[in-house]
């Protein structure tokens, strides 16, 4: 007995051409994932850098009247009496090195200094860390 239905109509075939386009477009998107893995790393880390940034900037401005806060920073501790001064100070410094780093990301060079300024800053978390948790308070 017949289906009422032919299953050619329900199963389409593939063509071979549409079978070598496949292969040729998961090919060109294996290559643009290989290709943008670093800059991919470098967006991660800058979005690190601002995190932490905004961390660094809040726990600065709310930390500048206790006593035992001392600004290292050089360039910003004249700036503690102005938070606004200090604020674009920081913001501007960090919107400067992350343009020039998301400009050059797919660079190695740029992927090695956003590792270490990522690690500069993680290292400020954990000196911050220290500061409200540590021992003695």
């Amino acid at each position: 007995m017949k289906p009422d239905v032919d299953t050619a109509e329900i199963i389409p075939t593939r063509s071979p051409w549409a079978a070598r386009r496949q292969r040729r477009l998961l090919g060109h998107l294996a290559a643009w994932l290989r290709r943008s893995a670093r800059a991919r790393r470098v967006f991660l880390l800058v979005a690190f850098i601002w995190i932490v940034s905004a961390f660094d900037l809040s726990l600065t401005l709310s930390a500048r009247h206790e006593d035992q806060f001392i600004e290292v920073n050089p360039i910003a501790r004249p700036m503690l009496a102005s938070p606004e001064t200090l604020a674009l100070l920081k913001v501007g410094l960090v919107t400067l090195g992350s343009l020039v780093l998301l400009r050059f990301r797919r660079r190695r060079l740029t992927e090695i200094g956003c590792w270490a300024v990522a690690l500069a800053y993680g290292g400020l978390a954990g000196a911050w860390w220290i500061y409200y948790f540590g021992p003695g308070r």
